[in-house]
């Protein structure tokens, strides 16, 4: 993780929000929820890499903080042609990347989010934490 996100958007910035429990079942329902909003910008590579973003980041809220309330928020960086996604939950610990066995069968998710994304981060919060990713926009 690279960066510190600020606590919110900028003002003017569109964003658009899902609260939900974290439960593997809303797992597909949110990655379809962003795929949809990112579909808007008509750049495909975005909407596809930013299902596996949100799968990655909302199956930590899962696996860490089962049934808590959880936030994805998905918006347009009026700064930079991107947009940032980020998902809050209630958890206090900011995650890190790890060192990893090879053969680990997790664990690497967040290398994973870095690496597709221009930037990623956290901020922590008095009751939780949002992980987030800015992806660039080509269109």
């Amino acid at each position: 993780m690279s960066e510190t996100a600020p606590e919110a958007p900028p003002d003017g910035t569109h964003v658009v929000t899902v609260i939900c429990a974290a439960v593997p079942e809303l797992a597909k329902p949110v990655r379809d929820f962003v795929a949809a909003v990112l579909g808007l910008h008509g750049d495909s590579e975005v909407t596809e890499t930013g299902r596996l973003v949100c799968s990655e980041l909302f199956g930590n809220s899962v696996r860490h903080v089962p049934g808590s309330r959880t936030e994805v928020t998905v918006h347009h960086d009026k700064e930079r042609p991107a947009v940032v996604i980020a998902v809050a939950d209630e958890h206090p610990k900011v995650p890190a990347p790890r060192a990893l066995p090879p053969l680990a069968e997790d664990g690497r998710g967040l290398g994973i989010v870095a690496a597709v994304s221009q930037a990623c981060g956290t901020h922590a919060f008095p009751d939780g934490k949002r992980v987030w990713s800015r992806l660039g926009l080509t269109v």
